[in-house]
């Protein structure tokens, strides 16, 4: 099924032909996260929120809720396991309701996301994902109006390895967590992990 997404375009201004490594990085990890934003997006819009309004419907207050949502490799992609919540801007009790809405809509549901070539392989994989309250209604002005008022969480890790050691949580991070080890080296526990905003892909907002 196809979708158009906006993408609000990111200039970069450079002194020579070829880019520096890290700023060719930077842009490829940029192009690369965005990408994999509209897919997850597109997953829930067909797959989940269909299920998750009603439910939504009846968290009160305004606000955004983080929830990590959790899958498994399967034949069919990534299968959804649980969900788990990180943080919020509205009550514990709120939260708590967030969660089992998410639960139950997700459940069953699964979605294909194409691995860069060359790239590591994972068996687990996290979506960190920032949802609106109330949940405004897909292209309508209200949601874009939200969207361009909300951050994206930036939960994810990459391991920098080259001295001094760190780990650098980010929009374009690719794992789940990180531990510095030495000096030059830093570790992960291998779990894939992708952040983002639903309805919005990189800077730009998706029209369904």
């Amino acid at each position: 099924m196809k979708h158009v997404f906006a993408l609000a375009t990111a200039v970069f201004a450079f002194t020579a032909c070829n880019p520096a490594p890290e700023a060719s990085e930077l842009i490829t990890d940029l192009e690369q996260t965005a990408a994999s934003q509209s897919v997850v997006n597109h997953y829930f819009f067909t797959s989940v929120t269909p299920k998750l309004r009603t439910c939504w419907s009846q968290l009160q207050g305004e606000g955004t809720v983080d929830l990590a949502l959790r899958y498994t490799k399967s034949d069919s992609g990534w299968m959804f396991e649980r969900v788990e919540p990180l943080t919020s801007t509205l009550p514990n009790e709120q939260v708590a309701a967030a969660q089992a809405c998410m639960q139950e809509a997700a459940t069953g549901s699964s979605f294909a996301l194409e691995e860069p070539r060359g790239g590591k392989s994972f068996e687990k994989f996290v979506v960190k994902w920032r949802w609106l309250v109330p949940l405004p209604e897909e292209k309508s002005q209200e949601m874009a109006r939200r969207l361009n008022n909300t951050d994206p969480p930036k939960g994810c890790a990459k391991c920098i390895a080259n001295y001094p050691a760190r780990c650098v949580w980010s929009e374009t991070g690719k794992e789940e967590d990180c531990r510095v080890e030495a000096p030059n080296s830093c570790s992960t526990t291998g779990t894939k992990c992708l952040s983002g905003l639903y309805g919005r892909a990189g800077s730009g907002i998706i029209i369904f």
